[in-house]
């Protein structure tokens, strides 16, 4: 898939790892969970009753409409729907019964904001108190809110989601590159959690028009050049608009950052004005000559099993193959290998080989019960045993 903004492309990209998805999130949490919330990226384990242990990836506070506290997993939609992140799911619910682990979390929640003026400030303004214990203990005694950020909400996880305890929301985040540069420029395409409009102030001092520091600094980056800028100026411009700012190069930093976003025009939301497509470039793009070369052969190896009936199908996770209809073959292409999904009985295989595994319970993208992993020739050619062994028990239906 691919999106043209201004004639200028982004193809979607695979998050590399779970860790660089968490550090996306939290680098515009703002924007999903809405200007009214705090987001904190720390990991502590949860404990049922049991002594069972899981670990969400981070916890959230909500303003809007009202105050509520959020549990946060963040997952990638290759890991097993069932195995994996049901299976964390209902741990969470599980270990948020235990009243010690609650008390816990309520410690957490408290010593994050203890620790930081700007956002101990930020709370008590929102809760109109100095209460700021009494506020999380009373927010904690109301069940959380669990959400599960994810760069795919696949139809399989929608319906495993509804089996589970509690209030349980999927949120889609896709992260789209630009071609054509070096540095990795990236743009967003979510549903926000709450809304996000801003006032007529706030719009002001985001685009550097207003008053306040983050105006302020911002108009020293149009009128300077983002990066001549030094933290010196910026820390002496914070202290002069507010005497009491906790300012560091922590701050100095985001302000570069979102400002360097604006002005690239890397929207975090890309919702309009967008046309997407799927093709070979979007399944290849960015893997290893290895590997590419390793497809284009299994590739030819399946259109030439009944040359001129074979069809193939680029889809958003995977490519598929099917003759008159009936599917064969599903591949998805890895970095580091290919993986195939065959439309057979692991049981029925006679001496299978190691790479070959049965995923009937697993959850997994394509069609098929049998999985084949290959990363070389050797592989490919114990692999084209099974594809054909596929089509011949297939292309009848």
């Amino acid at each position: 898939m691919k999106v043209l903004i201004d004639g200028v492309t982004y193809r979607l990209v695979e998050p590399d790892s779970e860790a660089s998805l968490e550090k996306a999130i939290q680098a515009n949490s703002k924007h999903i969970f809405g200007e009214n919330s705090f987001y904190f990226d720390v990991k502590k384990i949860i404990r049922s009753k049991a002594g069972v242990a899981s670990i969400p990836d981070g916890y959230a506070i909500l303003f809007d409409p009202k105050p509520r506290w959020c549990i946060v997993e963040v997952e990638l939609a290759s890991h097993p729907i069932y195995d994996h992140v049901i299976s964390q799911l209902s741990k969470f619910n599980r270990g948020i019964e235990d009243t010690q682990t609650r008390k816990n979390i309520i410690d957490l929640l408290y010593e994050a904001f203890s620790k930081d003026d700007i956002l101990k400030a930020q709370l008590k303004k929102k809760i109109k108190s100095g209460e700021i214990y009494k506020f999380i203990l009373d927010l904690l005694s109301e069940e959380p809110l669990i959400i599960v950020v994810i760069d795919e909400k696949t139809a399989e996880l929608q319906e495993a989601l509804v089996d589970l305890r509690g209030e349980v929301k999927a949120l889609e985040f896709k992260t789209f590159r630009r071609e054509g540069v070096s540095e990795e420029l990236n743009a967003y395409v979510f549903e926000p959690l709450v809304g996000t409009k801003l006032s007529v102030s706030e719009r002001k001092n985001s685009c550097g028009t207003g008053r306040g520091i983050s105006g302020a600094i911002y108009a020293l980056f149009d009128a300077k050049g983002v990066d001549n800028v030094t933290y010196n100026e910026c820390e002496s411009l914070a202290r002069r608009i507010k005497p009491g700012t906790k300012f560091n190069t922590y701050h100095f930093s985001w302000y570069k950052g979102v400002y360097k976003k604006q002005k690239s025009g890397t929207s975090t939301q890309l919702r309009q004005n967008i046309t997407v497509t799927y093709d070979e470039q979007y399944h290849i793009g960015g893997k290893p000559e290895q590997i590419v070369q390793l497809f284009h052969r299994l590739e030819k190896f399946c259109m030439n099993i009944d040359a001129g009936n074979i069809a193939r199908n680029y889809l958003a996770k995977y490519v598929r193959y099917d003759y008159q209809g009936h599917i064969f073959c599903c591949v998805h292409i890895d970095k580091s290998k290919i993986r195939i999904w065959l439309k057979l009985k692991y049981d029925d295989l006679n001496n299978p080989p190691s790479y070959a595994r049965d995923v009937s319970k697993v959850g997994h993208w394509g069609t098929g019960n049998v999985e084949v992993n290959i990363a070389d020739e050797a592989s490919l050619e114990g692999a084209k045993a099974l594809i054909r062994k596929s089509f011949e028990e297939n292309k009848a239906g």
